[in-house]
């Protein structure tokens, strides 16, 4: 073989090197590039949502709060609409989180909490219907007041989250609450 094939070969072996690693340099950025942006979205995501349902935690800490300074004045609010509508408000954007089990988990527990109250009253209402009985005195301002505590904590819950920060400690009442009531 004479020095200018072996000099060509070795020029082509060289390009063909070259040609292949700009290939995989290209490549590489740019799965690089393509997951940094679905990871971006997925972070978007996940804080619109937090904030659509720390939104909707904070607008029921409102109307509780104004449900419970109207009781105290001799009015009797529908706080049952009131715990739903935002609850279920709430629970929808967290079902657009994407990742955050443990938040999720921990949300959803509030949320059980939050509405605990309405529906065991419900059902006491239901069965002293089918017994002919009639039914017992609400105790709408120890509703109120529970679905309060959990409002908060959900409200403080979510901030943690949306701030980054480890979630807080489950309460003492919030561990507790399988139990009974917060009084």
């Amino acid at each position: 073989m004479s020095a200018e094939v072996t000099v060509g070969v070795i020029g082509l072996a060289g390009a063909v090197i070259g040609a292949t690693g700009a290939f995989a340099a290209g490549w590489v950025q740019q799965w690089g590039q393509a997951n940094n942006a679905a990871r971006e979205r997925r972070e978007q995501r996940a804080l619109t949502a937090g904030d659509e349902a720390l939104l909707q935690l904070v607008h029921l800490e409102r109307e509780l709060e104004m449900a419970r300074d109207a009781r105290i004045m001799g009015a009797d609010p529908d706080h049952a609409a009131l715990i739903r509508r935002f609850s279920r408000d709430a629970e929808t954007a967290l079902l657009r989180l994407p990742g955050a089990p443990d938040l999720r988990e921990r949300m959803n527990g509030i949320f059980f909490l939050i509405n605990k109250f309405e529906a065991a009253r419900d059902q006491v209402r239901l069965f002293a219907l089918i017994r002919g009985e009639a039914a017992p005195q609400d105790s709408k301002g120890r509703e109120i007041e529970w679905a309060l505590i959990f409002a908060e904590a959900g409200v403080k819950t979510l901030g943690a989250f949306l701030r980054g920060e480890e979630l807080p400690r489950p309460e003492r009442f919030e561990r507790e609450a399988s139990s009974g009531d917060p009084s």
